[in-house]
């Protein structure tokens, strides 16, 4: 496959291969207005390479999880997207799921599917939230719908819309702590009407992930 085939994502700053694996991309960046129309002399690469965790989630699915949606908080690099893939997989076993998988490191589609998200689970794959929420709830007749980092004001208007039509959502954003949540441009809607039933903060320490688990208000509940 040529380079040119990648424009797309290229002028994203990424490229993500057939099995999940994201490729970020350092060089200099050709604007247009506010638009990048390219990136050239390409000067490094960042290699994030997806793994599949079965059963990171099982233990809060299984005993503290009771319904509503969830959005999963960490610094980058802490395995969120590893746990919502873990997540949608036993999401999908009582329902059904839909996966807007916007950069293709989730599921991993190539002809066929890298990681198992669920035989339930229907997958928009390079589909923008912006799209994917309203084409889900639309067209797919979900229970939840599972997403990657929230990152602009068209994502969290998505979980809103979605959420305001009954719908679940599993999603992630970065952050070091759920209370810098309240500093985010954007947030503050999902945060003031409680859109979240919980919000998982996943940590590192000394060598081992740890799991803080906090209710809709964002009142500490647990460490898992």
């Amino acid at each position: 496959m040529s380079v040119y085939s990648y424009d797309n994502q290229i002028k994203q700053g990424f490229i993500t291969t057939d099995n999940g694996e994201r490729i970020g991309l350092s060089g200099e960046f050709v604007f247009k207005g506010n638009e990048v129309q390219s990136i050239r002399n390409f000067t490094s690469l960042c290699i994030r390479i997806p793994c599949a965790v079965n059963g990171v989630s099982k233990e809060f699915f299984n005993s503290i999880y009771k319904g509503g949606s969830v959005l999963v908080v960490s610094e980058t690099g802490v395995g969120k997207t590893t746990f919502i893939r873990d997540f949608c997989k036993n999401l999908s076993n009582q329902a059904n799921v839909v996966l807007i998988d916007e950069r293709n490191e989730i599921a991993g589609k190539n002809q066929f599917f890298y990681f198992d998200v669920g035989e339930n689970t229907d997958v928009l794959t390079y589909s923008t939230k912006s799209y994917g929420f309203n084409q889900a709830i639309r067209t797919l007749n979900p229970t939840y719908i599972v997403t990657d980092e929230l990152m602009t004001e068209d994502d969290v208007n998505g979980v809103n819309f979605a959420i305001s039509c009954g719908v679940n959502v599993i999603a992630t954003i970065h952050s070091d702590s759920v209370n810098r949540l309240k500093s985010k441009k954007y947030f503050e809607r999902l945060l003031s009407e409680k859109c979240f039933s919980y919000y998982l903060l996943l940590k590192n320490q000394n060598a081992k992930r740890t799991i803080d688990v906090y209710n809709h208000e964002l009142r500490f509940i647990c460490s898992i």
